[in-house]
């Protein structure tokens, strides 16, 4: 095991480097087979997710869920830039308190 990433066992929760735990991820994917298998990876781990295979969508989401610990980014979806969904999440988490 590695000092970035600490796995504790039956209820398996990551916990990187800064200490934070993952309690809730935002999957943002078109391709379906990717999200089922990173969602029920994840869920093993005790994680929340939360999928979403339209970007644009996906930014009212961070809106409705504040407690999301961290975001899956596919670059290249069909609907919208991942580079582009990007630098509005980016201003978007900016506007939290």
């Amino acid at each position: 095991m590695n000092d970035k990433q600490t796995i504790s066992s039956k209820n398996l929760i990551l916990i990187p480097k800064n200490g934070i735990i993952l309690k809730k991820i935002l999957v943002i994917d078109d391709d379906y087979a990717s999200c089922l298998v990173l969602n029920e990876y994840l869920n093993e781990f005790g994680v929340d997710t939360i999928t979403e295979k339209d970007g644009k969508k996906a930014l009212p989401l961070l809106k409705a869920h504040p407690d999301i610990d961290l975001i899956f980014l596919d670059l290249f979806l069909h609907d919208s830039s991942g580079y582009e969904i990007c630098k509005k999440i980016k201003i978007l988490i900016n506007q939290f308190p």
